[in-house]
């Protein structure tokens, strides 16, 4: 497949950093879909204050591409908007295809680097770290790189990587490749612990910095209208879950816990979000004769509209990193119930003050956390209250702020 170079209307990507008034940093993913980290990295982007952000996709594609600011100057190695998931999945079966493939894409960032005048690299998700990483320690020695990670390293592996040998390559990766980075950005502390305790990487390499929220246009696009079918009947309760459909996300256990639900009372779920799993959820809400009752939305670009009509958020996951939908939800004034699973949910509710944090895989224990939620008009204007509160600490301003110092810090310790 061709290169294929997009760059926004006006944009000179080889301007010089003087030009710009700014540092430039080169912020780099696999692609725009639509996910918590990817959603960070937009709010990052586009709202960059003390640097020149330029944006470099291995691919092309994705449904947050179209919330790119045309403002934003971006490269592309490959368009992969139009190519059939089959066709890749087959490609990758080809001898030795993912490492000819890394070596192009090292190469083609080595070139973007150098045609921006980039001052940094901000990597989002494992395949860009390990391109950012090796492009570093090959090609690129004098360019800092900084790593983002969205996930618990370890309690996600099982998840994201089922194959064994998939996994042993990814301990190699954080073993040996994240402690040449020239800085690590977590979400949340527990993250940081796992790096340090089960990865053998320097505390003093990594800074914790939530997820921020951009308050403002999350409320303005909760007001927005709601199409019909997607509006509960009225006097039904709704629950509303928002993610990929996959198994580490939980919804099995949600399901089950909606068919105790609706054995007392009439509840809704709406499930937001696509995923392989789409399909064995929607036989086992057959088998549960809950079908009737939960709506599968699919993907939406706005969220938010259907999260704010909800009468609670339920996040049920195997593992997380720092799930923004939490925080959304709590700046919409919807209560959220949250599993206790591995990453930074009790750092995101203040241990259970923000939101009710149940056991997880309980499915009793998610039940009645729910029919508290719906039932206790206290308790849920008590975490309404408090989810307000926590919810403006991740304001986008000054998350920003925290996220722009690490980088120049970077910057500046490589100039000195």
């Amino acid at each position: 497949m061709t290169r294929s170079r997009v760059s926004a209307p006006g944009a000179l990507l080889a301007t010089p950093t003087s030009a710009r008034g700014h540092p430039v940093a080169l912020y780099l993913t696999r692609n725009l879909a639509t996910g918590g980290a990817e959603r960070v990295f937009i709010d990052y982007v586009n709202n960059a204050q003390s640097l020149s952000p330029v944006v470099a996709l291995l691919e092309r594609r994705g449904g947050l591409l179209p919330e790119l600011s045309t403002g934003v100057p971006f490269e592309a190695r490959v368009d992969r908007t139009a190519v059939p998931r089959q066709l890749e999945a087959i490609a990758s079966e080809i001898p030795g295809e993912s490492f000819a493939r890394l070596a192009l894409e090292c190469l083609w960032l080595k070139d973007v680097a150098k045609q921006t005048g980039a001052d940094v690299v901000s990597s989002f998700l494992m395949r860009a770290h390990v391109v950012a990483l090796v492009t570093k320690i090959a090609l690129l020695p004098d360019v800092p790189v900084v790593l983002n990670i969205h996930e618990h390293m370890s309690d996600s592996a099982p998840f994201l990587y089922p194959l064994k040998r998939d996994r042993a390559l990814m301990r190699w990766v954080t073993r040996c490749l994240f402690p040449r980075a020239d800085r690590i950005i977590v979400v949340a502390e527990e993250l940081k612990r796992d790096l340090v305790a089960s990865h053998g990487v320097p505390a003093d390499l990594i800074e914790v910095v939530h997820n921020p929220l951009h308050i403002e246009r999350i409320r303005a696009a909760g007001a927005e209208s709601v199409a019909p079918r997607w509006m509960s009947p009225a006097g039904t309760r709704t629950i509303v879950a928002v993610g990929r459909l996959v198994y580490l996300k939980g919804y099995d256990l949600l399901l089950h816990a909606l068919a105790k639900l609706r054995a007392t009372r009439d509840v809704r779920l709406m499930l937001v979000g696509k995923g392989v799993e789409r399909g064995e959820l929607e036989k086992l809400a057959a088998q549960l004769g809950v079908q009737a009752a939960v709506t599968f939305a699919g993907e939406h670009i706005n969220p938010w509209k259907l999260i704010a009509r909800a009468d609670v958020l339920a996040l049920t996951s195997r593992t997380e990193a720092f799930p923004s939908v939490l925080g959304e939800a709590m700046a919409l004034g919807v209560p959220v119930l949250a599993t206790d699973c591995s990453g930074g949910v009790r750092e995101c509710l203040r241990d259970g003050a923000a939101g009710l944090i149940v056991a997880t895989e309980d499915v009793s224990a998610i039940a009645r956390g729910l029919e508290r939620i719906l039932e206790d008009a206290e308790l849920r204007a008590t975490l309404v209250a408090a989810g307000h509160a926590r919810a403006a600490s991740f304001d986008l301003p000054e998350r920003l702020r925290h996220y722009e110092s690490v980088l120049s810090r970077v910057m500046l310790s490589r100039t000195t």
